[in-house]
């Protein structure tokens, strides 16, 4: 079998003609010797590309045979256009899966909705969310914190409150604030297995103090998940000798990047409406 396969590819590529006195005046105008007569096998004859091959032969051999040899003109360049290529129809995106479209969803329900509040759970203050009916109070596993709160079981988006001590001569400002928990805030992170990448300052006002607040987006591990996330966090001189911390994440896949930043946008002055319950700082009842 092998040797019969082997002996049709040689045939289909080698051109064996009978070599008459016309096609022997082309051959030789050709550069070429004709070859000795060689009786070919009949698959040749029944190759398409071959036949047509003949055909064209054949006719330039006749014509060389009774034509005079026309005068040679210069040989001028022959410019040949590439064939436009045919438009390839793209293929329709396929469709988000339920939890990428639920929470793309959910994404666009905050980000129409105004900034309600809920409290931690001995009601000691008063912590800004938007559409807030949908925002569930949870503890996060690994990291210090005075109360969490989460939009949806599915975490489409997560807040933070951590009750920060500052140094004995810092000063009771939101800079001195951040400045502290960023401190301890970005060993923690790396701790956990995330990364932050560089963040930006937006200056905002809450009550009658200069608000700090920072941004920046990153990888982050939350309750055993790993997230791409807008970021957000501020600190409030709410108490003597302590702060708020209140930091805010938005996971999200590259398609919800725009989505999530816009979110983002809306807590900068989300944050302003943080109201404390309490003279001093707060901290967690025992139940």
């Amino acid at each position: 079998m092998l040797k019969a396969s082997t002996t049709t590819y040689l045939v289909k590529r080698k051109l064996v003609l009978k070599c008459t006195k016309s096609m022997a005046l082309l051959m030789l105008r050709l550069g070429f010797r004709c070859p000795a007569a060689v009786h070919t096998a009949s698959p040749v004859l029944h190759d398409v590309r071959v036949r047509r091959l003949l055909v064209v032969v054949s006719l330039l051999g006749e014509l060389c045979a009774c034509s005079p040899p026309a005068p040679q003109a210069p040989a001028k360049d022959v410019v040949i256009s590439a064939p436009a290529a045919a438009p390839s129809p793209s293929a329709p995106s396929p469709p988000p899966s339920k939890r990428a479209a639920a929470h793309q969803a959910a994404l666009q329900a905050m980000l129409d909705s105004g900034f309600g509040y809920r409290t931690d759970r001995d009601h000691q203050a008063r912590f800004p969310l938007p559409d807030r009916k949908n925002w569930l109070r949870v503890r996060f596993s690994m990291i210090e914190h005075f109360t969490g709160f989460s939009y949806g079981e599915d975490e489409h988006s997560l807040a933070i409150a951590v009750v920060q001590p500052l140094a004995k001569d810092d000063p009771t400002t939101s800079a001195a604030c951040i400045q502290r928990f960023e401190e301890d805030a970005r060993s923690q992170v790396s701790e956990l297995g995330g990364h932050l990448g560089p963040t930006a300052t937006t200056m905002r006002k809450w009550q009658k103090f200069p608000l700090v607040v920072r941004t920046a987006t990153g990888d982050i591990d939350i309750l055993f998940k790993h997230y791409r996330a807008a970021l957000a966090w501020t600190g409030f001189p709410a108490y003597p000798g302590h702060c708020m911390i209140y930091a805010v994440v938005i996971p999200y896949a590259e398609e919800d990047k725009e989505l999530a930043l816009l979110l983002r946008e809306r807590w900068l002055d989300g944050f302003k409406k943080f109201k404390p319950l309490t003279e001093s700082a707060p901290f967690r009842h025992p139940k």
